[in-house]
């Protein structure tokens, strides 16, 4: 493992590059300026945070998948994952990047360690859905987004030419549906998907979404190894984190050595009539036909133990969704009843809270 993190404390910001002692001057301005909006500010305190000389970083948990919570690790670890990236994607050196993700969470950290690292000339920008909008940008050799911004840009000509011009898009954070991966198709620049949580210090899986050598499955990353617990659960053994395996609550069928599918979350496994399956694989039969935000959950039924519903997040109901239901579902995946909300309930991160919002639905039906 590379232990030595003070060898890369130098970094290129717009173009200009930064040693240590100019770049602690830049922070500290920044930090002070009364102009500096938050997020700008929380940019500096991190790379402060990084040219400290203590070989420790606190990370956050999104709590998307569980109640938030902080960890602390090492800056060697977080270098070894930064190289790990690096000889996957190529990066060289002066490869201009975008930051457009909240560096509260792990994701943003790790492109500015990556910047840091591999040299990159690091631009970043306010987080938003649409991080291209009235930017005037450089060609991009990479910049990692997440769905509900790819989605903002593809609705934008502007954003999406701008996002034409970047060679390589990461795309994290949340699961893609199948609409926003019929568009990511029909582009000319490589997508990829990444695999991983805080406690990985983000991707540990990547798959290529198009081009050529598109694929269903997550490839590990180099030196990582894979295994499924009893109930089909991943777990992940990243060696520059832990000896040991890391324990997910994501349903996969494994493929070779290093390869996976991802079937799901073990959370939201559904057991209706003594039939266990998973939501996800049903939402994936349905995504390209219903044109709003949905999901599929249940209620408690005395004949079937759990009965399955469709949550969709507007004000009218389809009548048709029925019929397309009979076409495309096997018989026992079927949601016996269609609920419309307004508005979702969101996590911090922009993914649908699942439970929260079954409940509003369960507690005003």
């Amino acid at each position: 493992m590379v232990n030595d993190f003070k060898k890369y404390q130098s970094l290129s910001l717009f173009g200009k590059k930064h040693q240590s002692s100019e770049l602690i001057k830049l922070a500290i301005s920044k930090i002070q300026d009364q102009k500096t909006e938050a997020w700008e500010k929380n940019i500096f305190w991190f790379i402060l945070e990084w040219l400290h000389p203590s070989d420790k970083v606190n990370v956050s948990t999104s709590g998307s998948t569980g109640k938030a919570k902080t960890i602390q690790f090492l800056k060697k670890q977080m270098l070894a994952s930064a190289l790990a990236s690096k000889n996957f994607f190529n990066y060289s050196e002066n490869d201009p990047v975008l930051l457009a993700l909240d560096i509260f969470y792990i994701a943003a950290k790790m492109m500015v360690v990556r910047a840091f690292v591999s040299k990159l000339d690091l631009f970043y920008v306010k987080p938003s859905s649409d991080p291209f909008k009235g930017n005037n940008f450089p060609k991009f050799a990479f910049v990692p987004l997440v769905p509900y911004q790819l989605k903002s840009i593809f609705q934008s000509p502007s954003s999406i030419d701008a996002l034409r011009n970047t060679s390589k898009i990461l795309v994290g954070g949340g699961a893609l549906d199948s609409e926003l991966e019929q568009l990511i198709q029909q582009e000319n620049n490589s997508y990829y998907a990444s695999f991983g949580m805080a406690e990985t210090l983000t991707h540990f899986a990547i798959k290529k979404i198009n081009g050529p050598n598109n694929t269903s499955e997550y490839r590990a990353l180099e030196r990582i190894k894979l295994k499924v617990d009893q109930n089909g659960c991943l777990q992940v053994l990243v060696p520059w984190i832990s000896s040991n395996f890391i324990s997910t609550r994501d349903l996969v069928e494994l493929v070779g050595n290093n390869g996976f599918i991802w079937k799901g979350r073990f959370d939201n496994l559904i057991n209706s009539g003594g039939i266990k399956m998973s939501p996800e694989s049903i939402e994936a039969k349905l995504v390209s036909h219903i044109p709003f935000p949905f999901f599929i959950a249940t209620f408690p039924d005395p004949l079937l133990g759990e009965k399955i519903i469709l949550l969709v997040e507007t004000t009218s109901i389809d009548k048709n969704w029925y019929n397309i239901f009979d076409r495309e579902l096997e018989k026992y995946e079927r949601p016996k009843e269609i609920y419309s909300i307004p508005h979702f309930v969101y996590t911090s991160s922009n993914k649908i809270n699942r439970k929260k919002t079954q409940a509003l639905v369960f507690l005003n039906r």
